[in-house]
């Protein structure tokens, strides 16, 4: 943050880390809630079996977050995905 007289200077570590937990707290009871509030409308829009909409669309959202992760920290997608191919 810059100082009214114009110097640098870090941020209260308290109001971060605080704005962070909120952050992650609502992030993950988004993911969490998501599927059983609309399930329901997804199943009716795409014709999809509740258990694909409640099981597999989160499976896939973690899959595709694991694959854009190991690409921006440069781990080689081989490494990601060696577990899924040796079973």
């Amino acid at each position: 943050m810059v100082s009214p007289d114009g110097a640098w200077r870090q941020p209260d570590r308290r109001i971060v880390i605080t704005a962070l937990g909120a952050a992650q707290i609502l992030a993950w009871g988004t993911s969490f809630y998501f599927p059983a509030v609309f399930a329901e409308p997804i199943v009716h829009d795409t014709g999809w079996p509740l258990a694909w909409v409640i099981g597999q669309l989160p499976g896939i959202g973690w899959q595709v977050g694991a694959i854009i992760g190991a690409n921006l920290i440069g781990i080689p997608l081989a490494t990601v995905f060696a577990p899924l191919v040796a079973s």
